[in-house]
């Protein structure tokens, strides 16, 4: 393998000769593109201009002669950049390509590769049968896991789908690169030392596609898929979910057709899906109501923030008895769950409904379905046993005949249910991922400002934890850099504004609260220190003393040119009177409760969500 890769490094134009020889076939191509921290933004530009020379040599279109180009980055969350139905024509592909922007963070390769089959190669999205079905996986660096990744790999490998692996740098592993690729590595795997040397082997890796075999015993399909056919790596999902936040809420049958032991086979399926996410406060958050003729909620999001005490909860559900008023239960899930102020609003909102029959009256369920989902409720419907009425589940799940793979399952009975558990609750995490549930389009620079000092050094840990729960966790449209500055003397490194996010030592001469404001003021928003021209730029100041006159000049100062404040007040003794003149409403005072930081989180990421 290593001899491969030399030779590609040192005669790459011998390998790209033959390349000038190859009229690629008709193909339906998927670029999954590394867009975390570990690439540097002239990286990141050459990672896209190595694609969009690969893009070039096509002949693009939506004709059955031509080739279709899907485009996912990834790093800890993804971005689908271009469905193949929406390769129209060369131009608007090499447009997709370079409208492509940096997300930053981690490392998801396991998630990346489960979208690619469950999110790209669907007939839905423009994949068809019969044609070549490629996947060209860029990265720089480790997975989050190997394991997972691998899994993930296999699982996208067997759907016909060929898989090349480039790994750029020097901290890419070549054998989890081999785990990825389609057989053998010589073919498909990719190593060079760094993005300025991928032209090197573009004609090498297009030769190779030009030879990739059609699998003509693969089909593209969208339709519903029995459970007990649907496996999954459980350790998938955590890779998948990788502490994401979400408000999922659970609705079950537990009418007069269910016998008590198959609810208590539903009852442990639930416990199952739920012990994959990571629950807490701030983190998934879970509820759970059953439903007859009548409904009964067992347990809101609020209930139970520790995942051992929600498992035991889940042990007590009752059982109802009776009709089957799937209407009613859906019309109580949207007037007292998905509402603001018992849902969180910037995280996404997963009903999953279990049911064995069919509703007493189809078309009440239908219209309370389509109520939530125009609420922007992810509903995936479970069908349990043969009398099902899989039309009405259609209905029930989100994107009726249009995405029911995504969210429909039926299982034959109850003990089936096992089959889907890890499926279940991977997808719940694609949407989780892939749908932003925040609406504000903006830039945003936000800094924030603690006095360690004054605050403590415990304090001040807890809430730089909270601000890095929110700006990692929260689903924005709006592109977020942030970054917070810490007083002098503190064991705390400053974190600078930057598309990295990167920790750089502290090097302040500035000590106190007045010290922080004319630090962020002169230099915190530079370009040099990451800032960005247009962005808006906020400072997050916490106090926990009144404002000094010296501080208040600061302040104004910094109004002048641009910089809007919102001021976090932690205890009671804090005036916030001589704070209001410098800020747009009262909205922009919160308070930071030490025994409840969580409500503090929330706010701050309601804020983030809303564009502030």
């Amino acid at each position: 393998m290593s001899a491969f890769i030399l030779l590609i490094l040192l005669f790459g134009m011998s390998a790209g000769d033959t390349a000038t020889m190859c009229t690629p076939p008709p193909s339906d191509i998927v670029f999954i593109l590394d867009s975390s921290s570990s690439i540097w933004p002239e990286d990141f530009v050459r990672e896209l201009q190595f694609v969009e020379n690969i893009a070039n040599t096509f002949d693009i279109g939506l004709q059955e002669n031509q080739t279709r180009i899907g485009i996912l980055s990834f790093s800890h969350k993804l971005k689908i950049e271009l469905h193949l139905k929406d390769s129209h024509n060369k131009p608007d592909v090499i447009s997709a390509i370079r409208r492509v922007r940096h997300l930053t963070g981690g490392s998801s390769t396991a998630k990346a590769l489960w979208a690619v089959k469950t999110r790209m190669f669907l007939r839905k999205n423009g994949a068809r049968d019969k044609v070549r079905k490629i996947a060209v996986v860029i990265t720089d660096g480790m997975s989050h896991s190997k394991s997972a990744t691998k899994k993930a790999a296999e699982t996208v490998r067997d759907f016909g789908v060929t898989i090349f692996a480039v790994g750029v740098g020097r901290d890419t592993i070549e054998a989890e690169l081999q785990s990825i690729a389609s057989e053998p590595a010589a073919n498909f795997v990719f190593l060079v030392h760094g993005f300025q040397l991928l032209p090197k082997i573009q004609k090498s890796l297009l030769y190779q596609a030009c030879n990739v075999t059609l699998h003509l015993d693969q089909h593209i399909t969208d339709s519903p898929i029995p459970g007990d056919t649907l496996q999954a790596d459980s350790t998938n999902v955590i890779d998948n979910c990788g502490g994401k936040p979400a408000d999922v809420y659970f609705l079950l049958d537990s009418s007069s057709s269910i016998r008590k032991s198959d609810n208590q086979k539903q009852i442990e399926f639930v416990k199952d899906v739920v012990a994959m996410f990571d629950i807490g406060e701030n983190k998934t958050r879970i509820g759970i109501s059953t439903f007859s003729h009548r409904y009964k909620q067992e347990f809101s999001f609020q209930s139970h923030y520790n995942k051992n005490d929600l498992l035991d909860a889940i042990n007590k559900i009752s059982y109802l008895r009776g009709g089957t008023d799937t209407a009613s239960a859906l019309r109580n899930i949207r007037l007292q769950v998905f509402t603001p102020g018992v849902a969180r609003q910037y995280v996404a909102h997963v009903l999953v409904v279990i049911t064995d029959g069919y509703s007493r009256s189809p078309k009440s369920t239908e219209v309370e379905a389509a109520l939530l989902h125009q609420m922007g409720v992810h509903v995936f419907a479970i069908g349990v046993t043969e009398d099902v009425d899989v039309k009405e589940l259609k209905h029930i799940a989100s994107d009726p005949g249009n995405d029911v793979q995504s969210f429909i399952f039926t299982v034959s009975n109850f003990d089936a249910l096992e089959t889907i558990k890890d499926v279940l609750a991977i997808r719940a995490c694609n949407v989780v991922d892939l749908e932003s549930v925040c609406t504000k389009d903006n830039d945003t620079d936000a800094i924030f400002l603690l006095d360690v000092a004054s605050l403590g050094s415990k304090v001040s840990l807890g809430i730089i934890e909270r601000i890095n729960s929110v700006t990692l966790n929260v689903q924005l449209k709006t592109n977020l850099q942030f970054g917070f500055f810490v007083s002098q003397c503190s064991n705390i490194q400053d974190k600078e504004l930057s598309s990295g996010s990167t920790v750089t030592k502290q090097t302040s001469r500035y000590s106190g609260f007045v010290g922080l404001v004319k630090k962020a003021r002169r230099t915190g928003f530079s370009v040099g220190h990451g800032g960005r021209p247009k962005a808006r730029q906020i400072l997050f100041a916490f106090l926990d003393t009144a404002l000094t006159p010296e501080a208040e000049i600061e302040i104004k100062m910094a109004r002048e040119i641009g910089i809007d404040f919102i001021f976090i007040v932690i205890g009671d003794e804090t005036d916030t009177k001589r704070v209001k003149p410098y800020v747009k409403g009262e909205q922009y005072i919160l308070k930071y409760d030490t025994n409840r930081p969580g409500l503090f989180e929330e706010s701050i990421g309601d804020m983030l969500c809303k564009g502030i």
